[in-house]
């Protein structure tokens, strides 16, 4: 038997998983192609916090629907999806019905692939207008006071947690991935990585309230000859979501004000940014916005306080 020969025979012999099997298979309800769609195909083109997104949007359609489960792929309606997404727009957000709509465009876009269906059925599918949009405020000057006031009482690595997010408008997401190497103490910024901006990469300026916090960190790791790549640890591990949530809501009834997020935070920072006179485009670039006009719209709620300062502008002609 020669090489060639060989080389086949143990390709043979090799098992295919049994999820490469899903051809012999003639048609799939929903609930049975969502799940492959999830292993297989989400991770290929999608953040881990993005398919978290998609995973949770399904399942609420499922706790209003969960007779979508059983229809089969080609079975699913060009109407009853629109009527699936008019209900869901009267009880959840605007961005959860569009998730759910952008999921199943990209379910249905491999189910055609892999010739289980003809066509989707949703592509024309529209988001109701009555659908409401979510806000999120940041905190007011006097919200952001009380927060600040109270910081000191938690645990140093709490403290510096919540002025950090405070204080670089960071996504969640981007905090609780930084590491040492995306410090860059000698130009006094953050190279914040897999960021939305074309490069892929944005750099987020330091203030020396955060600089030095880093520094100390930084010290408090060589002290203690760590190898964590991480920058906020807790035992040496990365701060968990379920921690930084923890500790939000902790500060928040300490401070007595409204609970607060680290969403929020991030508005917040946008917010005093605006407020203090930093131009638009700047503010955008460091959060890492596509465009000037959604930061605007979307993460700066100026609060009342500074909006009767400015008026007092006009009084005292200095406009």
């Amino acid at each position: 038997m020669n090489q060639t020969a060989v080389s086949l025979e143990k390709k043979e012999k090799i098992a295919l998983p049994e999820i490469f099997v899903i051809n012999t298979k003639k048609e799939y309800t929903i609930g049975e192609w969502m799940p492959i769609w999830f292993q297989i195909y989400s991770h290929v083109d999608l953040k881990d916090s993005t398919i978290l997104i998609y995973k949770d949007a399904y399942r609420r359609l499922l706790v209003e629907y969960p007779e979508v489960n059983n229809i089969l792929l080609s079975d699913f309606s060009p109407i009853t999806f629109q009527m699936i997404l008019n209900s869901l727009g009267e009880k959840y957000a605007k961005s959860t019905v569009r998730h759910i709509k952008l999921l199943f465009n990209k379910c249905y876009r491999c189910a055609i692939e892999n010739k289980l269906c003809q066509e989707n059925p949703i592509k024309s599918s529209i988001v109701p207008k009555n659908a409401s949009e979510k806000i999120i405020e940041g905190l007011s000057s006097q919200e952001q006071k009380k927060l600040e006031d109270i910081l000191l009482e938690l645990p140093a690595i709490d403290d510096f947690i919540l002025r950090f997010l405070l204080y670089t408008g960071l996504r969640r997401s981007e905090f609780l991935t930084l590491t040492w190497s995306d410090w860059d103490n000698k130009n006094g910024v953050l190279n914040i990585r897999e960021s939305k901006t074309k490069n892929g990469i944005r750099e987020v300026p330091l203030i020396p309230e955060t600089s030095a916090i880093l520094t100390f960190l930084k010290f408090q790791r060589e002290q203690a000859k760590t190898h964590s790549s991480y920058i906020f640890t807790k035992d040496d591990e990365p701060i968990s979501k379920y921690h930084l949530r923890h500790i939000c809501s902790k500060a928040s009834k300490m401070a007595g004000i409204r609970h607060v997020s680290p969403h929020m935070l991030r508005h917040t920072c946008a917010t005093r940014l605006i407020e203090s006179g930093a131009d638009a485009k700047t503010v955008s670039d460091i959060l890492g916005h596509k465009s000037v006009s959604f930061t605007l719209k979307t993460y700066v709620n100026i609060d009342r306080e500074h909006k009767i300062n400015q008026m007092q502008l006009l009084s005292k002609g200095k406009f």
